[in-house]
């Protein structure tokens, strides 16, 4: 199991669309550890004056809705398991708001997603959540938060939540 240091910026499902993902990670029997529902807008922020930057960058932002619209898989870590969300103009403005804020503009592309799980699973675990899943359709509206990172996913503590 890893670990992560910093704080970080995430964009946050309404309730309603939280407990649907929730179920969705119940029914394909996720394993691993437990986090809340989220998209980071951007992580790893190590400044001193992040919850500052945070707080300026929540006044600039006027959030959009979020269209989530398959099943993805990564092989790191943070990006096991995750639903796809549309690249709309939106997103990439809010996050290249947020580089700028932070002095991140050097950032790998921003893939907006949602973590289903953290971990590393085997090819047949893989065909098997998307087979289960199928089709991914999901809109919300999200409200952005504040995020003390460090240690375990379970450990992590919510600063601040924006509107």
């Amino acid at each position: 199991m890893e670990t992560s240091t910093g704080y970080s910026l995430w964009l946050v499902p309404d309730e309603n669309t939280a407990n649907i993902i929730a179920k969705l990670k119940t029914r394909i029997g996720v394993t691993g550890p437990a986090f809340p529902v989220h998209m980071t807008l951007l992580g790893d922020l190590q400044d001193a004056d992040s919850q500052k930057k945070a707080e300026a960058l929540a006044k600039q932002l006027i959030l959009e809705n979020v269209h989530l619209t398959s099943i993805g898989f990564g092989v790191t870590y943070y990006r096991c398991a995750y639903l796809l969300a549309e690249k709309s103009p939106w997103l990439a403005a809010c996050n290249q708001l947020a580089r700028k804020a932070f002095k991140r503009e050097a950032d790998p592309e921003f893939m907006p997603h949602i973590s289903l799980a953290y971990g590393h699973l085997s090819i047949l675990e893989k065909e098997r959540m998307t087979k289960s899943i199928g089709k991914i359709d999901l809109t919300f509206a999200p409200h952005l938060e504040f995020w003390k990172c460090d240690g375990l996913p379970e450990k992590w503590v919510l600063i601040n939540r924006f509107g």
